[in-house]
């Protein structure tokens, strides 16, 4: 549903009492930055196939590290390509908490916070 003009509000469903979780879709020059990502079901993969007809995805930006923000992250980079935005505390509570959780997706992001730390006087 559009919102405002280039922001797109996309409610995803759960299978808990808190029956959805509320995502975003942001679109710039480039195609769409996607505001978190959904638990990993199927189901919404699914949705997520339909959203990505009409919506590139070319990044996406996870609020927080629970499964119903970063969930679809790791499977949405292998889909798309788009490169994972998340801060380092919830990237690192996703590494260290979460079982089986170091994907694709957190190693890069890693990559890409230590390139970014020892190029910059921090």
């Amino acid at each position: 549903m559009a919102v405002a003009s280039g922001v797109r509000w996309v409610r995803m469903p759960l299978p808990f009492a808190l029956d959805h979780v509320n995502l975003w879709l942001i679109e710039d020059e480039e195609g769409w930055t996607a505001v978190d990502t959904g638990i990993s079901l199927d189901t919404l993969k699914d949705n997520w196939r339909t959203l990505l007809e009409e919506h590139r995805l070319t990044r996406m930006i996870v609020t927080h590290c629970h499964p119903d923000h970063l969930g679809l992250a790791a499977w949405l980079e292998q889909e798309t390509g788009a490169p994972l935005w998340i801060t380092q505390g919830s990237l690192l509570l996703d590494i260290c908490c979460v079982p089986g959780s170091m994907h694709t997706a957190s190693l890069r992001c890693c990559n890409s916070i230590v390139a970014m730390v020892s190029t910059k006087n921090v």
